[in-house]
């Protein structure tokens, strides 16, 4: 009997590419509640000049937060904000300071890291019955 280990890794990766990036999105919307980064450790993002403004930071008109799109290809996604704006908040920009919304990651790695592996080992348990 033959295993075909690459073509069951490579159906587990397509098949998990959706939901991985679906935890991201969740991730990076958690963003707007926390009201910060979680990059290795939770960093919230610089208060307002302006201290009588009482509104959570980045959710005036909720645009940039709808803005996030997730699009997925073979074992790939991708996950962009498409606000005009959003690089400005994202990077900073004259009197605008970063407040980051897409960011590198490595509590998300982590986060996607099991999902991969508990993945791999269901086609395990399935593949060496």
């Amino acid at each position: 009997m033959a295993i075909d280990f690459k073509k069951g890794l490579n159906r587990v990766f397509r098949l998990t590419a959706k939901r991985t990036g679906l935890t991201a999105m969740k991730f990076y919307l958690e963003s707007y509640s926390k009201q910060g980064t979680t990059k290795k450790t939770f960093q919230p993002w610089r208060k307002r000049k302006d201290k009588k403004n009482k509104k959570p930071i980045l959710v005036d008109t909720r645009t940039m937060k709808k803005s996030f799109h997730l699009s997925t290809n073979n074992n790939n996604f991708k996950i962009e904000n498409t606000a005009d704006y959003a690089i400005y908040h994202n990077e900073g920009s004259g009197n605008l300071p970063k407040r980051e919304i897409l960011y590198e990651s490595k509590t998300l790695n982590k986060e996607i890291e099991k999902e991969l592996v508990k993945e791999v080992e269901l086609l395990m348990s399935k593949m060496f019955k």
